[in-house]
């Protein structure tokens, strides 16, 4: 097992010492070829090639809300019969851990600096277990969440510039994208009071709480990537990415009537932020 190992080593050590060229190099190109070497050269890409590129990392998410209020309400709300407001809209991180992302690029090299590119994600969070939430107001009152998984998937069109290697291994890019998010059903465990007399308590599994909805998407990122063994190049990126956000299940019936109260009402979500930060491996051939 050990000359296994130091056979490898060997090979990686003699692979990524040795020049890589692409095989078109003499086949006509408007891309400097000052650089003969594939990747690992001074030249950031290589006009006219092609790459897949797979990535993975963590998503950081910020919803801005509309209106944050979560109600019961009668079928038709008036003066004399009005919304009872609960409480405030729990914020996105106070229902969901930090999401993982995982997702790949398939992109093309226009020339030695500019690059396009295709991309598609797939993003999913975990629902945290009994969220509290309670009113300042007197009575005070509360209700407890359980969130199910929070998921969605998203497809852009993009660029990248990227600035020739530095020490023919680093190169920075600055890049941009547009495309759609499409945001999968969520429900939610509930238990909430209901301010009658006497109180009531109420119980609610596997409630709707977000229907999908697919909106648009877009956002900037800048990163870098590294080569290593011409063909092959470790990349690292950040980016802020805004798309609409999810779309609120509204008016949920309840299992029982409990006096006149017989929906809930959840809060509208606006704009929603996200700061994905990923670890990606590419391929150019």
């Amino acid at each position: 097992m050990k000359q296994i190992m130091q056979g490898l080593l060997l090979v990686l050590i003699l692979c990524c010492t040795q020049p890589a060229h692409a095989w078109w190099f003499n086949q006509g190109s408007d891309c400097n070829t000052n650089c003969k070497q594939y990747e690992c050269s001074c030249n950031a890409l290589h006009c006219g090639a092609f790459d897949v590129q797979l990535q993975a990392g963590v998503d950081p998410i910020i919803w801005r809300s509309k209106a944050e209020v979560i109600s019961g309400s009668f079928p038709f709300p008036s003066p004399t019969n009005p919304t009872l407001v609960f409480f405030n809209s729990p914020s996105y991180k106070r229902l969901f851990h930090v999401p993982w992302i995982v997702g790949g690029q398939v992109g093309y090299a226009w020339s030695d600096n500019v690059r396009f590119f295709v991309e598609f994600n797939y993003m999913q969070a975990k629902g945290k277990d009994n969220v509290s939430v309670s009113t300042a107001t007197t009575p005070v009152l509360a209700a407890t969440f359980t969130v199910h998984k929070y998921k969605l998937f998203d497809a852009y069109v993009g660029g990248r510039y990227y600035w020739d290697r530095w020490c023919n291994r680093i190169a920075f890019f600055l890049g941009g994208k547009i495309g759609l998010t499409h945001h999968k059903n969520t429900k939610v465990d509930l238990a909430v009071g209901i301010p009658l007399l006497p109180p009531v308590s109420l119980i609610l599994t596997k409630v709707p709480a977000i229907n999908h909805n697919t909106g648009i998407s877009g956002g900037v990122n800048a990163g870098f990537d590294i080569c290593f063994c011409g063909n092959w190049s470790v990349v690292i990126t950040g980016e802020v990415v805004a798309s609409q956000g999810p779309k609120i299940a509204n008016n949920i019936p309840l299992s029982q009537v409990v006096g006149q109260y017989n929906a809930i009402s959840f809060g509208n979500i606006g704009a929603e932020l996200r700061f994905p930060v990923t670890a990606a491996i590419r391929y150019t051939f």
